[in-house]
C-alpha cells in the first residue's frame, strides 16, 4: 500500500495480485463445495425416490406371492365345486349351465353318483 503521492513499488502489486488471486481461489472453493452439497442433496431425493418406490413393488410381489401360494389350494376347492355343481346339475339345468358358461367339463362317476 502506498501512501499519496508515493509510487507503488513491485512488492505492493505482488502482494495485491495475491491477495485477489487468494479471494478468488476462495470464491472458487465456495463454489464448488455449494454444487457439491447441491449433487449430494440431489442424489438424496433420488435415493429416497427409488427406496419409496421400490417399497410398492416388493408389496405388489408379495401380493402376488401370495396368490401364487394359495393357487394348489383354490384349484383343490374350484375342483370340489364344480363336481358339486355337476352333481346338482343331473337335476337342475341352470347348473349345467353354469358349467358351460364357465367352460368346466366335468366327468362324474357313475359309481361314486346313485
Amino acid at each position: 500500500r502506498t501512501e499519496p503521492g508515493k509510487v507503488a513499488h513491485s512488492n505492493d502489486k505482488t502482494r495485491i495480485d495475491q491477495e485477489s488471486h487468494s479471494i478468488d481461489v476462495d470464491v472458487m472453493q465456495k463454489m464448488i463445495l455449494w454444487i457439491l452439497s447441491g449433487l449430494v442433496s440431489v442424489l438424496l431425493l433420488v435415493n429416497l425416490l427409488l427406496g419409496l418406490s421400490t417399497r410398492g413393488a416388493i408389496s405388489q410381489i408379495q401380493a402376488v406371492q401370495a396368490q401364487v401360494a394359495n393357487g394348489p389350494q383354490m384349484e383343490t376347492v374350484l375342483r370340489n365345486l364344480s363336481i358339486r355343481i355337476a352333481m346338482a346339475g343331473e337335476k337342475d339345468a341352470a347348473f349345467k349351465e353354469i358349467l358351460k358358461k364357465h367352460e368346466l367339463n366335468v366327468k362324474l362317476d357313475e359309481k361314486a353318483n346313485p
